[in-house]
């Protein structure tokens, strides 16, 4: 894996025909649910890399994800510079986060066993906290500058994962659900093409033998 992002091209699934399928930055009002209605259609599980902040403004979303049996990863609390540089600060949100997740009112508990640095930077402060908390990386094999990506968009990122993902024969993947910035500086991007994009992704991915998977609880390549 690359010391200082989690990108990581060889990392399982990779090579075995498998795809894990992850989405940054919600639970959003607009998205999540048309999101997991799409899951739920195609019978596919997903990961979501939840911010802790819009966790705690939409605590019915995440709790529907973790009862339908997806993977929650923690993606820090609020998503800033200073999640990224502060140690202390990503360990004060961290474990805000943990707290905020067990307290949902859920059927099912979430194993909540990786991490997913914002920006996809493994700096020395996340690191650190990686460390401590024993996480594992929420690593992906590619990423696509999706996260302002609007309508006119949609062919364009779903045609770089799809042509990985037969170079790579499966891997791990990441798609926006909306484009998050702390405080009252959020990006307001359009958002609707996603739900019907990740459907056409799902269906063609399955017609060509492909299977979706979550991250394994330790490193198969380690």
């Amino acid at each position: 894996m690359s010391a200082c992002t989690i990108l990581d091209s060889k990392q399982y699934p990779a090579g075995s025909g498998k795809i894990i399928l992850s989405f940054d930055d919600g639970p959003s009002t607009e998205i999540s649910h048309l999101l997991l209605d799409v899951l739920e259609r195609t019978d596919t599980k997903a990961v979501f890399c939840y911010i802790g902040r819009n966790i705690e403004e939409n605590p019915e979303i995440a709790a529907r994800a973790i009862d339908a049996g997806h993977m929650v990863v923690l993606h820090s609390y609020e998503h800033t510079l200073e999640s990224l540089l502060s140690a202390n600060t990503l360990s004060d949100e961290t474990q805000a986060s943990i707290e905020l997740i067990e307290k949902l009112p859920t059927r099912e508990s979430a194993a909540l066993t990786h991490f997913r640095p914002p920006l996809g930077i493994k700096t020395p402060a996340v690191q650190k906290v990686v460390k401590a908390f024993d996480l594992e990386y929420a690593y992906i094999t590619l990423f696509v500058i999706d996260a302002g990506a609007g309508p006119k968009d949609a062919d364009r990122v779903v045609g770089k994962i799809r042509k990985k993902v037969v170079e790579n024969n499966g891997g791990a993947f990441v798609l926006h659900e909306m484009r998050y910035k702390a405080g009252s500086d959020k990006y307001a991007v359009d958002k609707s093409w996603l739900p019907k994009a990740v459907e056409g992704f799902i269906n063609w991915a399955k017609s060509e033998g492909y299977e979706f998977t979550l991250y394994p609880q330790t490193s198969i390549n380690e």
